[in-house]
């Protein structure tokens, strides 16, 4: 991958939080946050950064959204996230 072109070294991703930066589409689109989170079998996977049952949340609030055993948790209403799939648990 070019690198002028990458969110962010693998190696910055930590283990137990998640990492916030802003997607950037066409000029057309608005700018939209999102994380990338490590997986339970160290893969690096990218979600928006917004509650799936609350979309004006954000799980990421700007320091890092908690984890509780490899699931993001939305610190709002207490739902968790798998990190690999998204999926409510």
């Amino acid at each position: 991958m070019d690198p002028d072109r990458r969110i962010t070294s693998l190696d910055s991703v930590p283990t137990d939080t998640t990492f916030l930066f802003t997607v950037r589409g066409s000029d057309a689109d608005a700018p939209r946050e999102a994380v990338l989170v490590r997986a339970g079998d160290g893969t690096v996977r990218g979600w928006l950064n917004y509650c799936r049952h609350l979309l004006d949340v954000r799980l990421d609030k700007g320091s890092g959204a908690p984890m509780r055993d490899g699931e993001i948790v939305c610190a709002n209403h207490g739902a968790y996230f798998a990190a690999d799939t998204g999926r409510c648990t």
